[in-house]
């Protein structure tokens, strides 16, 4: 400013390290003939009514910019006539031209078009001024404007009014000179020129401007439409206070209050939180996040009985203000259905533990020398799934299996079952079948596992010289890999009718041996590290339940 005077000021209500009213004074101090306008989205009028009375022309909200031009426009003609600016034609003339704004100055006594900016041109569709000059506002508008009334009498009233009061903003439905109409919005400005009286009218076309409000008006039925009939609780609070501000029917009718009782009131007055400090901690945490969800809340209803919701919140900005929005869902339907379901699922599951325990017992009672076998291969496998990390339904699973994986042996003769001697091939080949009967024993029976497949693997090895398939590498599940090796290392640790135990070590060794060719590498692994490393030992020979 020391080295050229500017023909206004502009500044920022809050400026980092120097507030706008800092710069206020400072301009008024030294520069105190060029206007000085405010151009904030901070400013409250409390402070811009004291900045108009310390010296500033004018304030503008960021989020009204279209009213800057003529602002700017009226506190630099004002100055100009005045005399508290440099003379400048040259000036004055690229300020008028170059506002985007169509701009009319109207001249007395019929407030007949004087002059006119090229934008102004274009926005009324005339090839040169000439065309312009002499036009009043309501020559260039329709007979009646959209609400009935005469344009020629509501635009005199409205000119009246912008002369009395210097100021006069509205908006008005005008026609270009080849015929069409469109809405716009006209600020018209008193401006006193050499002891004369003029008016200046900046008009801007606001048709993509009603399309967008009546879109917006179309969303916000829409939107109230969804609001009114949705089947989730609804709050709006204030964003800084917390207080309710809008409820919707459904969540009125779930805390069986009305909506008037519930305007104006917090959280816990109207019963969705049990105390004040769990809302502050929720306000708490919008601010800081901008989200909160808290998961079974149980809320008191009119009848007695308690609701369980969930609800969820979002902290946003709704043009200048913050809102917050609660959104607040009845689960107590589906909470019952899952507590149902999980204890059919209970009931079902202690019916599948029956039922292998009766199978268990029947085939031990047949096979008393390998009886509790079952167990071990079971608790073995189990300890195996453990050590590879498995899912606890999957280890469920396994445990499961290993108790019924010779279940199929109850179509072995008992003889058979029981000789102290080696017995034949042809033997060797009938004792074989026991994995495909037990598949068939087991396959009809719905358990949540595949037990019925696991037990038909459990005599498979990787390369393919098991039985009863010859299956080979990923053919074979891993419950089947993890049973072959449960079930190798308990058979040769236990004793047996036609031979004495080889022991655990020899166990051991065997699919140490075989680990990558007959038994999964992994499932070995995990195998050796429970006994060699972790102390793991077979459980006795008892009952499996």
């Amino acid at each position: 400013m020391e080295q050229k005077i500017p023909d206004a000021i502009l500044a920022d209500w809050t400026v980092p390290g120097f507030p706008g009213a800092r710069a206020l004074a400072v301009a008024h101090e030294s520069y105190g003939k060029v206007p000085f306008l405010f151009v904030s989205g901070t400013i409250s009028e409390a402070s811009a009514f004291e900045a108009l009375r310390r010296g500033a022309v004018d304030y503008v909200y960021k989020h009204q910019l279209e009213k800057l031009g003529p602002a700017l426009l009226r506190a630099v003609l004002e100055a100009r006539t005045q005399g508290t600016l440099i003379q400048s034609e040259e000036r004055y003339r690229l300020l008028f031209e170059g506002f985007r704004d169509s701009l009319m100055l109207l001249a007395p006594p019929e407030w007949q078009c004087l002059e006119g900016n090229k934008a102004s041109l274009q926005l009324f569709g005339a090839d040169n001024l000439a065309v312009l000059k002499g036009l009043s506002l309501w020559d260039l508008s329709p007979d009646l404007q959209p609400d009935g009334a005469s344009s020629a009498q509501a635009g005199k009233h409205k000119l009246e009014t912008a002369l009395k009061e210097g100021h006069h903003q509205f908006e008005w439905q005008f026609r270009r000179l080849h015929g069409d109409n469109f809405p716009a919005e006209i600020e018209l400005l008193r401006l006193d020129v050499n002891a004369s009286i003029m008016l200046l009218a900046a008009v801007r076309d606001i048709t993509e401007r009603q399309q967008f409000s009546q879109k917006l008006l179309d969303s916000e039925e829409r939107y109230r439409g969804l609001f009114e009939s949705a089947k989730d609780g609804i709050l709006i609070l204030d964003g800084e206070s917390g207080h309710i501000t809008q409820a919707n029917p459904f969540i009125s009718e779930m805390l069986g209050l009305t909506m008037n009782a519930m305007l104006g009131k917090s959280l816990w007055d109207v019963g969705l939180f049990p105390d004040r400090e769990q809302v502050e901690l929720i306000l708490k945490e919008l601010r800081e996040i901008g989200y909160v969800r808290r998961d079974d809340l149980h809320l008191p209803s009119k009848n007695g009985n308690a609701h369980e919701v969930v609800f969820i919140s979002n902290r946003y900005r709704a043009g200048q203000n913050l809102v917050i929005q609660c959104n607040i869902r009845d689960i107590t339907d589906r909470k019952t259905a899952e507590r149902l379901a999980i204890k059919y699922q209970s009931e079902t599951m202690q019916s599948l533990h029956q039922i292998v325990a009766a199978l268990v017992a029947l085939n031990e009672a047949r096979d008393p020398y390998t009886a509790g076998h079952e167990l071990r291969v079971s608790e073995l496998a189990f300890a195996i799934a453990i050590e590879l990390n498995l899912s606890a339904h999957l280890c469920e699973g396994i445990r499961i299996t290993g108790l019924v994986h010779d279940i199929g042996k109850f179509t072995i003769p008992a003889e058979i079952l029981t000789k102290p001697n080696r017995i034949s091939p042809q033997e060797l080949a009938l004792l074989q079948t026991h994995a495909q009967a037990g598949y068939e024993a087991l396959r009809q029976i719905k358990f949540p596992w595949p037990v019925a497949e696991a037990v038909w693997q459990h005599h498979e090895r990787l390369n393919g010289t098991g039985y009863p398939r010859g299956l080979k590498g990923d053919q074979i599940s891993l419950e089947g890999r993890i049973l072959a090796v449960a079930d190798t290392v308990e058979a040769m640790a236990s004793n047996r009718p036609y031979r004495v135990s080889p022991g655990l070590e020899a166990g051991l060794a065997a699919v140490e041996a075989g680990m990558g060719s007959l038994f999964d590498a992994s499932v070995v692994t995990a195998c050796l590290r429970l006994f060699r490393e972790k102390n793991y030992g077979l459980p006795p020979a008892q009952g499996a339940f």
